[in-house]
């Protein structure tokens, strides 16, 4: 490989114009300059084509492509993996940004440690609307040591893939972001992000990847990214329901995915034990939020399938969802909202 490797930046964008400038200004900005920004626009109905188009008249390095209809965050990303002409693929959500030195750093490590399959970096959490940063997630010691990550550098650890699916299936906090990682693009010539999920399509990208090639995975745990936090990207109030349930059966739809592939993935009983332990943890969970909505018959359905795949966890997580739901019910709706407007203000207060 080159001294100096092409890498290929996936930018997908819907309806951002006003911030797609600052994430493209992202790129140009880095001290690597061997790159290739590939704008994907999914359908935007904005003025999204305009901006990239002037931009291009400035830098060669720029390219524009438009999906003929919508095809959501997973359909971009595949797009943007067509036309990859890269030796390393990288990924950054239009409203996101790095620090300049990113990809600098990140083409060294993976050139000094050619086994490296590809990288991640711990990254921030920008607030927008209080102009605050609220969190600097890292790799915590506990994660490196439950999923036997070795340190081998200032900061940089390595992990075997393998064990990593085990991480990826979990409920644990984002420690391994797609905007912070850099991989090498003969790693994933076979594999794309699933199109039919519109949550979590990364982390189902991740564990395929993981089960599939069996990468060897490293971490620098020095923040170059920053996520950013505003009205188009959350939600509040009622909401959040929907949002945790279309959450919560797209990661059921993924876990029983696995089940079914099971052969392809080479997956163990072990594995496919874990698996189950996961989907009955995620059916119980889905099953108080429906029945937070007051559909008790597809509340009780659904909590017979957590029961069906792991009864142990499901009876432990009745007792507690069961003591939920009886403060829920008990609790007038305006405490509840009150309740959530100083949970609001003690966050920020708390950074």
């Amino acid at each position: 490989m080159s001294s100096n490797p092409k890498i290929s930046v996936i930018l997908p964008t819907y309806n951002r114009a006003h911030l797609l400038p600052q994430a493209i200004d992202s790129v140009l900005n880095q001290t690597y300059k061997n790159t290739e920004i590939l704008v994907i626009d999914d359908h935007s109905e904005d003025n999204t084509r305009e901006i990239v188009f002037s931009l291009q008249k400035r830098y060669q390095n720029i390219f524009y492509f438009k999906n003929e209809h919508r095809k959501g965050v997973s359909g971009a990303r595949n797009t943007g993996l067509e036309k990859a002409t890269g030796d390393f693929i990288t990924f950054l959500d239009s409203d996101d940004l790095w620090m300049k030195h990113h990809l600098q750093e990140s083409a060294e490590i993976l050139t000094k440690y050619p086994a490296a399959d590809m990288l991640f970096r711990a990254y921030t959490i920008y607030d927008l609307a209080d102009n605050k940063e609220l969190d600097k997630v890292t790799l915590s010691q506990k994660t490196a040591r439950k999923f036997r990550g070795k340190r081998i550098g200032h900061e940089l650890y390595h992990f075997i893939g393998r064990e990593l699916f085990n991480y990826f299936i979990g409920t644990h906090k984002n420690e391994f972001c797609i905007v912070t990682v850099v991989l090498r693009k003969k790693l994933i010539k076979q594999i794309r992000f699933d199109e039919r999920l519109s949550i979590s399509e990364d982390t189902d990208f991740f564990t395929r990847l993981c089960l599939i090639k069996k990468p060897s995975i490293y971490c620098l745990n020095i923040p170059s990214a920053t996520i950013r936090l505003h009205s188009y990207n959350t939600l509040s109030g009622q909401k959040d329901i929907a949002v945790l349930i279309n959450r919560l059966r797209c990661h059921i739809y993924a876990l029983n995915k696995y089940l079914q592939d099971k052969e392809s993935l080479g997956l163990s009983k072990k594995d496919m034990r874990r698996i189950k332990k996961e989907l009955a943890i995620r059916y119980a969970k889905l099953s108080f939020q429906i029945f937070k909505e007051r559909r008790f018959k597809e509340s009780f359905s659904t909590y017979l399938k957590s029961y069906h795949f792991f009864p142990d966890i499901s009876l432990k997580i009745e007792i507690f969802e069961a003591l939920k739901m009886i403060v829920f019910f008990l609790t007038p709706r305006e405490y509840f909202k009150r309740l959530q407007d100083i949970k609001r203000t003690l966050l920020k207060k708390s950074f």
